[in-house]
């Protein structure tokens, strides 16, 4: 008996679908290229081998996110008293005549994590707050309430620049 509940092809297929999506989510999250690419590694490992049957393509994507920002949450538990590498690596993201764009994102990276979630869900990924909420495990109203707690820091730490 096979420790995977997926056929290959399925797996392939989904990887293809959600690789980028999880992979931007988990840099955002942790602002590290390897530990982004070990989170993505890890949430499709658990794809693999979970015995979860999946009744949509939303639900599959829903699910894929949940393992993903909770495999983030472990590594930023981890990490609290190491040092991580700071959101810098975006400079591959942006070009260099970007400045602005860099500057917003490290902006965005100084917020704290929970908000910092919705902050990349909501506004770089585009995903509704109903979407939001599912994907981190919280209520509606908590996502309206940490969007609109995030956009008022946001605008604080503009500001004060």
């Amino acid at each position: 008996m096979s420790i995977f509940q997926r056929p290959k092809r399925d797996v392939e297929q989904a990887y293809e679908k959600y690789a980028d999506l999880l992979y931007r989510v988990s840099f955002a999250q942790l602002a590290s290229e390897a530990d982004a690419c070990d989170v993505v590694q890890d949430a499709f490992v658990r794809y693999m081998t979970a015995p979860v049957v999946f009744f949509s393509p939303e639900h599959e994507k829903a699910w894929l996110l949940r393992v993903t920002v909770n495999r983030c949450h472990d590594l930023h538990r981890r990490q609290k008293n190491h040092d991580v590498t700071p959101f810098s690596e975006l400079e591959h993201v942006a070009a260099e005549d970007e400045a602005p764009y860099r500057e917003l994102l490290d902006t965005v990276a100084a917020l704290p994590e929970k908000f910092r979630s919705v902050v990349v869900l909501h506004a770089l990924e585009g995903f509704s707050l109903q979407e939001v909420a599912q994907s981190l495990g919280i209520s509606l109203s908590a996502a309206k309430m940490r969007w609109s707690r995030a956009r008022e820091a946001l605008k604080e730490m503009i500001q004060e620049e």
